[in-house]
């Protein structure tokens, strides 16, 4: 089945912003990894913003279909539990993301910045999250599955 021009560009933004950082994902940027003009790309997505929240909403739906995957049903039928033991194996790697994700969408999206000193100390926690572990007794750290490479842009992309 071939990806929806949206869901295309959405992971087109997604590797703009592993590769160069928040900062550096525009509707320019994010429609050049896409292959598809800037206005095709704004049929979907109108402002910046508005594809911030779209890639939120993609990277949770990600999250949440690997889940159902392991779970083998709906999250919603699993109690907490056991969606934690489904999930990421490292559970520790769960926050660190969910950090990272909050860091850069507060950068991206506010006015509010942090000191240097609290944002040293916060990239800090959170690349100590993402470590394998040295606590005796935990089980070694296992990957989540890479995402595999895009497949071509869909021929409609605009």
């Amino acid at each position: 089945m071939r990806p929806s021009a949206r869901a295309w560009i959405l992971e087109a933004a997604v590797r703009v912003t592993e590769r160069d950082g928040i900062t550096a994902l525009t509707l320019q940027s994010a429609a050049e990894e896409a292959g598809v003009t800037k206005p095709g790309l704004m049929y979907h997505f109108r402002t910046r913003q508005a594809q911030l929240v779209a890639i939120q909403r993609h990277l949770t739906l990600r999250w949440e279909s690997l889940l159902a995957e392991q779970l083998g049903r709906p999250p919603e039928t699993a109690g907490d539990r056991e969606k934690v033991t489904a999930g990421p194996r490292d559970i520790d790697l769960l926050p660190a993301r969910m950090a990272v994700d909050g860091l850069w969408m507060l950068h991206a999206t506010s006015n509010a910045r942090l000191t240097p000193a609290v944002r040293a100390a916060l990239v800090a926690r959170i690349t100590a999250l993402a470590e394998p572990r040295a606590v005796a007794g935990c089980p070694e750290r296992t990957e989540l599955p890479a995402r595999a490479e895009p497949p071509a842009p869909p021929r409609n992309a605009e």
